[in-house]
């Protein structure tokens, strides 16, 4: 069965626009670029995090006493440096 040619024409109108939007949103790299930065600076921060917490949960535990100890000792070598 043929499709009416109104109708093809504002098919074709609409699949336009739809490439059109896609087009622009392609072209803007440097915004991907940005958002691969961004998205990568996150989950190192967010890890950084989690690994802290964990960390600091387990000091208070007593399952890692030596974190205590470790920063005691840094925080000697830094006050004996300055």
């Amino acid at each position: 069965m043929p499709v009416p040619e109104k109708e093809l024409k504002t098919s074709i109108k609409d699949l336009n626009k739809s490439v059109t939007k896609l087009d622009s949103r392609v072209n803007k790299w440097w915004k991907i670029l940005l958002h691969g930065m961004l998205q990568g600076a996150g989950a190192v921060i967010g890890a950084a995090l989690v690994f802290s917490l964990l960390g600091l949960l387990l000091n208070i535990a007593g399952v890692l006493p030596y974190i205590g100890d470790t920063a005691l000792e840094l925080k000697g070598i830094l006050d004996k440096v300055r």
